[in-house]
């Protein structure tokens, strides 16, 4: 009774449910269609739970009328589409309506009333499409409608093709420029996997001649070729494709063993290439077949508006090609050699790129020939590179490696040159890196044996070049060293020349004093030192202290030359003078003993360590450390009554050691 009472209950409340419909809106504005259309778009949408919209339901497109006019004729074009979408993807038919037309001006007529008298030709093309979801399915057609002196004639289909999951299957016909010059007519037959099979008929206009043109394809692989003239019925041309029947025939024999090709289930449109050279018949015979059969299949590209996102391109798979085998391991040995090349190539292109490289090679004739050389040796990496790069790219898996290295690889083939000019002179070497490759046997494991040869061969001539780079570099440093020292020297002798006749020091400067000092007990046994080191290293160091304190002793002299002012300064800073009351004398007074002791003790010290300096540091540092000082006592006298003054003053009055007198002086 309860199991009753509960299924009477759902029976009454499930027809209240009711499932409500997604609103559906429509938009309506102006927008451009293929960069040249305006007109008015409208189409259904929906709002998706992300209150996007997404466009669900008709779609239309109607564009206004493109003028233009020349002399006295004038041309229009409209664009009209019509359509639906599902989930943002087009979706049913879609037809695009693209009408060209012709106005020509015959006579105006201004008696009693205005009238003008016009021929209007032209047509009116239609590209009717079917979509799934935005994947190509169903019949495509292209239909023309001309448009003679205002009538509109019998439509012509001009193309007629059809799709399953986006690729082209089944039977194709097209009668391409009906009614105009040069007519052509197709009509053939795709397979359920998309490929060419069966007879495939052309019929078009060449030199004057009706030619019919008869493909037989199997599954996707051209066999024969026959062309003939359609009025007289002799044969033009007739192929038989033996290359592709015997490999055909050979892939298909389950008994056979180490195949070198298989068959691929890539499409490769159009033509048909088993690797044919490009003056082969083979394949030049194809062209003007190709045309007319690259025309029907190109048609519906104009009106694919891929910048819409609404649907997939439709897929023209037509032909294959054999898939050629190779040894395994050739991929991961190509993988390897093409990483190994690479960052060879990137190290030979840097150095070529190095400035300091590119000015070495003008400097020498040796380093002239090693750039040169290193240049042909980055053109002989290079087609290594490409080589690995194009086998693991799978450049040839429908391309005959052997075929196409039949010879070898030019560059790598046989020995080389080198051509480069020192000045101004031209010259050459031979390049020999004692390895080639002459044949496609065992390519990859070969292509590794002249790679290695190659860097063995080059990496003398970049060691080469970075030893004499190196060299050159460090002679510029020395040069420049030895026009520091002899050009601070020189002025030094020009500066005191004035003094070395002078032998009373009290007539001397302190700043020439020092100078004199530092040259005899540091800058002669320097300069011995300098002159006669060979090693780059410790004559560089040498030369440099050497130069930085001749230098220094230019630049600084000025400066120095004040020191001997100081200890006057210094006197009168803590010195007082105040007026006598028993007569006009003034009485003299110290004042901050400790301090002006102090002071003198370490300027004192100061300029000891100035006369023997044997660093251009150690004598700026106590040159600045001097006038450093004489800034902190001029302060201090100044604000002699300052507390923290009184107290430095108490703390140095027996205070004697320098470092200490800095430390408590703050310097």
């Amino acid at each position: 009774m309860m199991l009753m009472r509960y299924i009477c209950a759902l029976l009454f409340v499930i027809p209240t449910l009711t499932v409500q419909a997604q609103p559906v809106y429509t938009y309506t504005g102006d927008t451009l269609r293929f960069e040249k259309f305006t007109g008015e778009e409208k189409f259904q949408y929906t709002i998706d739970q992300d209150s996007l919209p997404v466009k669900n339901g008709k779609y239309n497109f109607e564009s206004r009328v493109f003028l233009k006019t020349d002399s006295n004729q004038m041309f229009a074009q409209k664009l009209r589409i019509d359509g639906g979408y599902k989930n943002d993807r087009r979706n049913g038919n879609y037809t695009f309506s693209f009408g060209e037309y012709e106005f020509e001006l015959v006579d105006i007529k201004d008696v009693s009333a205005f009238s003008l008298n016009y021929e209007t030709n032209g047509y009116r093309r239609q590209y009717k499409m079917n979509y799934a979801s935005g994947i190509p399915d169903g019949r495509w057609q292209v239909v023309r409608t001309p448009l003679n002196s205002g009538r509109f004639q019998r439509p012509v289909t001009e193309v007629s093709v059809r799709f399953f999951k986006g690729v082209v299957i089944d039977d194709f016909s097209a009668q391409l420029n009906s009614g105009g010059d040069h007519p052509a007519t197709v009509k053939g037959q795709v397979n359920a996997s998309g490929f060419f099979d069966g007879n495939l008929y052309i019929q078009y206009e060449r030199s004057g001649a009706e030619v019919s043109e008869v493909r037989t394809y199997d599954d996707g692989y051209l066999v024969e070729l026959l062309k003939t003239d359609q009025s007289t019925k002799d044969t033009l041309v007739y192929i038989e494709y033996n290359d592709v029947k015997e490999r055909l025939a050979t892939c298909r024999d389950d008994q056979a063993e180490d195949n070198k090709f298989t068959i691929s289930d890539e499409g490769f449109g159009v033509p048909f290439d088993n690797g044919y050279m490009r003056f082969d018949r083979r394949r030049r015979e194809q062209k003007h077949g190709n045309e007319k059969l690259e025309r029907v299949f190109g048609i519906f590209n104009d009106f694919h508006d891929s910048a819409d996102y609404d649907s997939e391109p439709p897929k023209f798979l037509l032909t294959r090609r054999f898939k050629y085998i190779y040894p395994p391991e050739d991929d991961s040995l190509a993988g390897v050699l093409y990483v190994e090349a690479k960052a060879k190539q990137q190290q030979l292109q840097s150095f070529l790129d190095a400035p300091r490289f590119i000015i070495a090679k003008e400097r020498s004739d040796s380093m002239a020939l090693a750039y040169a050389f290193i240049e042909k040796s980055a053109q002989k990496n290079a087609a290594v590179l490409e080589a690995a790069e194009k086998v693991k790219s799978g450049y040839f898996d429908f391309l005959n490696r052997d075929t196409y290295y039949r010879r070898g690889i030019p560059e790598l083939k046989k020995p080389d040159s080198v051509q480069y000019v020192y000045d101004d002179e031209e010259k050459t070497e031979a390049f020999d890196p004692g390895y080639y490759i002459t044949d496609p046997d065992s390519l990859l494991p070969r292509l590794i044996l002249y790679f290695n040869h190659l860097q063995n061969y080059t990496q003398k001539q970049i060691e080469f070049g970075e030893r004499q780079i190196i060299k050159f570099e460090q002679q510029d440093i020395i040069d420049s060293i030895d026009t520091q020292v002899v050009k601070y020297r020189r002025l030094l002798d020009s500066l005191y020349a004035d003094y070395a006749e002078v032998e009373d020091p009290e007539k001397q400067p302190i700043d020439y004093r020092m100078f004199k000092n530092i040259e005899k007990e540091r800058i002669r046994s320097g300069y011995k030192s300098y002159v006669k080191e060979d090693e780059f290293g410790p004559k560089q160091k040498t030369g440099v202290e050497l130069a930085c304190l001749l230098k220094t002793l230019y630049h600084e002299s000025s400066r120095a030359r004040k020191t001997q002012e100081f200890p006057d300064k210094l006197e009168k800073m803590f010195t007082e003078f105040r007026r006598n009351p028993f007569d006009n004398r003034q009485l003299e007074s110290k004042f901050l003993g400790g301090i002006s002791r102090a002071g003198k003790v370490l300027l004192r010290h100061y300029v000891e360590n100035m006369f023997a300096a044997s660093s251009c540091e150690a004598y700026s540092n106590n040159l600045d450390k001097a006038y450093t000082l004489m800034e902190r006592l001029e302060d201090k006298a100044e604000n002699r009554e300052r507390e923290d003054v009184l107290r430095l003053n108490r703390a140095l009055r027996r205070e004697t050691v320098p470092s200490r007198i800095e430390r408590l002086m703050n310097i």
